[in-house]
């Protein structure tokens, strides 16, 4: 099957992408962590080229399985890999399944740890917007401290003050 000796090295190189790709994500949590946001700028920069260097090898791979698509009676983009697998021949189906083992586990802790990294990016913005409120309550005098001796902002709106005569 022809369209499996050209799938294979298209589906190789979206896995080494992918690796690569999970690569740089451990490089954004580390930056996260540290608040360094040149690194962030940088790491930001370098994934959304690797991202565009996926989508053309994910385009070449539609272009590939284009006439098992048809074959099939399906989109494309419905095709799976395992479709593929089942219609490879015998010779070439233990390096299809190679690969695509290999792309579903990059893949998979692409996605892993994209999510990691969401968590604390959301972590950070939460921490950084009590920081902010904290010092806009510092401008306008509304913080005291808290039972377990935290800052806390206190509002002042809707407070009904009593005074003795």
């Amino acid at each position: 099957m022809g369209i499996v000796s050209g799938l294979i090295p298209a589906l190789e190189r979206q896995a080494e992408l992918y690796l690569r790709l999970g690569g740089l994500l451990d490089e954004e949590e580390e930056a996260l962590v540290t608040l360094s946001l040149d690194e962030i700028r940088r790491i930001t920069h370098e994934k959304d080229t690797l991202l565009l260097k996926i989508k053309v090898v994910d385009e070449t791979r539609l272009r590939i399985i284009a006439p098992l698509a048809s074959e099939l009676g399906r989109p494309t983009s419905e095709v799976t890999a395992r479709d593929i697998l089942g219609a490879a021949s015998p010779a070439h189906r233990a390096d299809l399944d190679r690969v695509i083992a290999k792309l579903e586990k990059a893949a998979s802790a692409v996605l892993e740890k994209n999510r990691r990294n969401d968590r604390l990016l959301a972590s950070s913005q939460a921490a950084m917007q009590e920081s902010y409120a904290l010092l806009a309550a510092l401008a306008g005098g509304g913080v005291t401290y808290g039972a377990d001796g935290s800052l806390a902002a206190r509002s002042r709106a809707g407070a009904v003050v009593a005074r003795e005569a």
